[in-house]
């Protein structure tokens, strides 16, 4: 892991070393579940592409992003949710209403400990907790036409601070909330004889951009290493890394890039024993 650290508001530093060791306890946990009831999983984005550059974490990195369709994303909601032990608990629309949908399909959290993020003007309203936790990200089938695909994903911006505000007055909104999912789910239905998948169109702040990668290159999903253990990534780790971050995607950015990004102010052990607080 690493040697790098959070700055919080407070001035505090937090090993994001630390901040990875808890993350690593999610992603145990999520294995565990998954493999219990068959539910597929891939390793996303930044999480990818520490496992191929750096099998594991990427050093500087706070958060950890996982991947699956909306058929195993099901299974999680109706099976595997249930399933997770005591230490651990989910959010998502389906589990409160007060989750904000444009945000990732699920946070799965950690008890006892809180973290609250930079993007504060998305804040967490579920009543279970903010506990430090990884994404759950939903992709599938999107159309074959990049006109078609744009003019899908133009909904989703516009309805984005609409959403959006709706959360950050702490206004109900569960009906538009869920006409939104089924948007996006009855779209990626409709595609499934598709060649190409990407993010789900819940997701706005890509904006327009076409990400779309072929489903060849997602599925099915092989193995990498990832701090000391193999994990599921995309089939073609190397096609989704150049889709995501481009050809040059092996090489590390400037040292003055190399910074966490997500975390405001962090807690473990949060009604436990020897609490340690940042923020």
């Amino acid at each position: 892991m690493s040697n790098y650290y959070v700055e919080t508001e407070g001035g505090e530093h937090v090993s994001v070393t630390e901040i990875q060791r808890h993350l690593l306890l999610l992603l145990e946990e999520m294995d565990r579940v998954s493999k219990l009831h068959d539910i597929q999983y891939a390793l996303g984005y930044g999480t990818a592409l520490g496992a191929v550059r750096h099998q594991g974490f990427i050093p500087w990195d706070d958060d950890l992003d996982l991947i699956m369709d909306y058929a195993n994303y099901q299974k999680l909601i109706n099976v595997g949710v249930a399933s997770f032990g005591p230490d651990f608990y989910c959010q998502s629309f389906e589990i409160d209403p007060h989750y904000n949908v444009t945000l990732p399909a699920m946070k799965i959290r950690l008890n006892h400990t809180e973290l609250i993020e930079k993007t504060s003007f998305l804040p967490n309203r579920c009543k279970s907790g903010s506990g430090i936790f990884i994404d759950i990200f939903i992709v599938d089938s999107v159309s074959s036409s990049a006109s078609v695909h744009r003019r899908k994903k133009l909904g989703t911006v516009l309805l984005m601070p609409l959403l959006d505000g709706l959360n950050l007055l702490n206004l109900k909104s569960s009906g538009l909330k869920s006409w939104y999912l089924k948007r996006a789910e009855r779209y990626a239905r409709e595609n499934a004889a598709s060649g190409f998948v990407e993010l789900s169109i819940t997701w706005p702040y890509d904006l327009l951009k076409d990400r779309r990668i072929a489903r060849s290159a997602l599925y099915p999903f092989s193995e990498q290493m990832f701090e000391g253990k193999m994990y599921p990534v995309p089939h073609d780790i190397h096609a989704y890394c150049v889709a995501s971050y481009g050809e040059d995607y092996m090489t590390p950015p400037p040292s003055s890039n190399r910074v966490p990004k997500h975390i405001k102010s962090i807690s473990f052990e949060v009604n436990g024993n020897d609490a340690e607080t940042a923020g």
